[in-house]
């Protein structure tokens, strides 16, 4: 299933997906650094910064999930992490946190497992500033992307039919902001592809 979700997903973004996941290396972290991938899922973002010569933790929620990927693995959620405060140099959630219902304690518990001076990295999804833009990938993601996501992976197309409900309830790119920038120094916030998407740098 992890891998037909990640098919799926990677049609779904007309093959933007792998494009935006390498924001990540905006991270100065590398060999030696300690990096949490938090919702890794099966570690595809966390693995670019690995091949920096980084140390990266995966954790999910999902024991199938991590089953799928390789590397050092914990079982755990946002609210909770199995790890003691100030041990990673960096964290990353790479489209994990819109399905985050308290985004902001989620960020906030994540963000004591980072050390002083450590970097925090988000991807994800967003709702962009034009209405008719928003308008436009709306109908795209009811409609479309879970049709090209059926086409590409052959599961049942009601798999994706969440794509539509995921993308309405997730924050427009100004609350993104005012939620991460409320939380950490800014280092680099970016829009990305009209703003359906965005990457953000913060330091602790």
């Amino acid at each position: 299933m992890p891998e037909a979700y990640e098919r799926g997903s990677m049609a779904a973004s007309l093959f933007r997906l792998r494009v935006w996941r390498s924001r990540v290396l905006v991270l100065k972290e590398g060999k030696g650094a300690w990096v949490l991938d938090a919702g890794s899922g099966r570690g595809l973002t966390g693995r670019m910064v690995e091949r920096r010569g980084a140390f990266v933790v995966q954790m999910d929620a999902s024991y199938e999930s991590l089953e799928k990927s390789s590397g050092e693995r914990v079982q755990g959620v946002f609210s909770s992490p199995p790890f003691r405060p100030s041990v990673f140099d960096a964290i990353i959630m790479s489209f994990s946190l819109h399905m985050v219902v308290d985004k902001a304690f989620a960020v906030t518990v994540l963000g004591t497992k980072l050390k002083k001076g450590g970097e925090f990295f988000v991807l994800d999804i967003a709702r962009p500033k034009s209405r008719l833009i928003a308008e436009i990938f709306g109908i795209y993601t009811r409609i479309l992307a879970p049709l090209m996501a059926f086409l590409a992976t052959g599961r049942d197309i009601r798999l994706f039919c969440g794509l539509h409900e995921m993308y309405a309830s997730t924050l427009s790119a100004e609350e993104w902001r005012s939620l991460l920038t409320g939380l950490f120094a800014v280092k680099e916030l970016k829009e990305l592809d009209l703003g359906i998407a965005f990457s953000f740098l913060g330091k602790n």
